[in-house]
């Protein structure tokens, strides 16, 4: 039988401040509204979610792969989301998101996952080459005081607002998650789980309760990077969805 997915509240203390957020932010405009001077802290493009200026469908004029944004509060992650249309997950490595080369590379998600973030795991990649840029700051998430004051990100899609807790943080092994599980059934999902509970024992940040949320049925997202320290070591920052807008997000699960 197939069950459908639904998002789970994953933590109970920031619910009310995360769902008002993401309400506030759909109903003023994240999707429509005009350009920013000021692109906020992080932003590009002319654009930013911390001014909620977003403009989803103007920023695919200008490059179709862009389908979405991210933005974490209080960090420097305020950024187009993009998807090569060609399939090319390393085009996005040596391009910025107008499409022009660059060493720091833009935020994208790899091909073998669908941009309605309907997936049980969405895999956004980020290059950490320069300080302050990109995903350079996701190794800030392995301080538990800053995981701690840093608990939501958020995603906006055209037409969409979805807040995510950000529930654990770790370092481990390279891995390409989308090719070493079975995610189209509970038990690859559930493996995937299982392993990252033992990467998160071994040196990583995680919530309080976590286990009670965080299920095969749920939607969840990882921010991940490489460690320019260890070349053979990926940073991940996992959140799992506790909002949805639009009330879109939705899958069959085997």
């Amino acid at each position: 039988m197939s069950k459908k997915g639904r998002y789970i509240i994953c933590g109970r203390r920031i619910i009310s401040f995360a769902i008002c957020a993401i309400l506030l932010i759909s109903q003023t405009g994240c999707t429509s509204g005009p350009f920013s001077d000021d692109s906020g802290n992080g932003g590009t493009m002319g654009q930013s979610a911390a001014d909620q200026t977003l403009d989803i469908a103007s920023l695919q004029v200008q490059n179709p792969d862009i389908f979405g944004w991210i933005y974490i509060p209080d960090t420097n992650i305020n950024y187009p989301i993009l998807q090569n249309l060609q399939g090319d997950d390393e085009y996005y490595i040596t391009h910025d998101c107008t499409g022009a080369e660059s060493s720091d590379g833009a935020i994208y998600l790899q091909s073998a996952n669908l941009s309605n973030m309907c997936d049980f795991i969405e895999i956004l990649h980020g290059n950490t080459i320069n300080s302050g840029i990109m995903f350079s700051g996701l190794s800030e998430f392995l301080d538990k005081e800053y995981f701690d004051e840093h608990p939501v990100m958020y995603i906006y899609i055209n037409g969409n607002a979805l807040a995510y807790e950000i529930y654990a943080a770790y370092e481990c092994d390279y891995v390409d998650v989308l090719r070493s599980y079975d995610l189209t059934d509970t038990i690859g999902c559930q493996e995937f789980i299982n392993d990252m509970e033992a990467d998160i024992a071994t040196n990583g940040n995680v919530r309080t309760g976590w286990e009670e949320g965080v299920t095969p049925y749920n939607f969840l997202v990882c921010l991940t990077t490489n460690d320019l320290q260890n070349p053979n070591k990926q940073i991940n920052v996992i959140g799992c969805m506790i909002g949805d807008a639009a009330g879109t997000i939705d899958r069959e699960i085997e």
